[in-house]
């Protein structure tokens, strides 16, 4: 991503650069610009690992929730979402003797008839919404 030159340098003079240390207890200190005290321990390093993790949690979860590689979608008539040359919709695919049998939104075909319905990527559906598993709005 390109950041325009002015608003990187607004940026920087309203968020300088913060400074940190430990003292001896073991506690983080940071300031930033004056807008935090000098010596108000924030975080132990326990808290900063705590606080590391979650993000790192959140990061993975956000990772696989991701596109993915059609050759890795279930191949048993599953429902997934597809992408499709700039489409997504719901597919699915499944085995049978003489070959895979897609489908791709409202099409249906046998991959060697249409070789072109085959999506490029797809990710699992998201859960239902709370409201529509209790059966309210």
């Amino acid at each position: 991503m390109t950041t325009h030159p002015d608003a990187q340098r607004a940026f920087e003079e309203m968020m300088p650069e913060p400074t940190c240390s430990v003292d001896p207890s073991g506690f983080l200190e940071m300031m930033v610009a004056g807008h935090i005290p000098a010596h108000a321990p924030l975080f132990t390093a326990d808290q900063l690992r705590t606080a590391m993790q979650a993000v790192w949690d959140a990061a993975t979860e956000r990772a696989a929730k991701a596109w993915l590689p059609i050759e890795t979608a279930p191949k048993d008539g599953s429902k997934f979402l597809a992408f499709r040359r700039g489409e997504v919709a719901t597919a699915s695919v499944f085995v049978r003797d003489d070959g895979e049998i897609w489908s791709f939104g409202r099409e249906s075909a046998h991959v060697d008839v249409f070789p072109d319905i085959v999506p490029s990527h797809y990710m699992p559906l998201p859960e239902a919404p709370a409201a529509a598993i209790r059966g309210t709005k």
